[in-house]
């Protein structure tokens, strides 16, 4: 994590040598990995996340969520966290759907792909009041933890607990 600087984002890619009778007895015939710089990426970020897309996800100082695709330069931009409190807890394993999870106000906002708010989840609403994380489920439903109950609970977009 890096803190209040810009970033460079690097392919960390393993390159298996392929080498010729005389290449191989003068090196190991161990892999390496080649570390070349891709893109930069200027600002004043809090911190960063990476999804399978090989999009990034950074947060402002203001409290700003900003996804960048690297091939081009491309940028989204989701201004409204300030409402809902500081974000706890990311998780952008689906590019297509965002879960942004926020522990002051115990509120999950779900984006889309255009980082435009899809739903917003008040938890406290459906009886969870000590919920310490949340993130996607494969079959579009959201998982929570509730810490008071020590327990793993799937809910599903409108708040019903469907799994415990």
């Amino acid at each position: 994590m890096l803190s209040r600087l810009s970033f460079a984002i690097l392919l960390i890619a393993p390159i298996f040598a392929c080498q010729t009778m005389a290449q191989q007895s003068t090196t190991a015939d161990t892999p390496y990995i080649q570390i070349s710089l891709i893109k930069t990426i200027p600002g004043n970020f809090v911190t960063h996340f990476t999804d399978q897309l090989q999009q990034v996800y950074t947060f402002s100082s203001t409290g700003q969520l900003r996804k960048c695709n690297i091939k081009d330069s491309t940028a989204l931009i989701y201004n409204d966290l300030k409402k809902f409190g500081k974000p706890t807890v990311v998780d952008v394993s689906n590019p297509l759907r965002t879960v942004v999870f926020f522990k002051s106000s115990l509120t999950i906002a779900i984006l889309d792909r255009l980082l435009t708010i899809r739903n917003s989840i008040p938890l406290r609403k459906f009886d969870f009041f000590n919920v310490a994380c949340a993130a996607n489920a494969y079959d579009n439903n959201l998982w929570i933890f509730d810490t008071r109950e020590m327990r793993l609970i799937k809910i599903n977009e409108s708040g019903e607990t469907l799994l415990s």
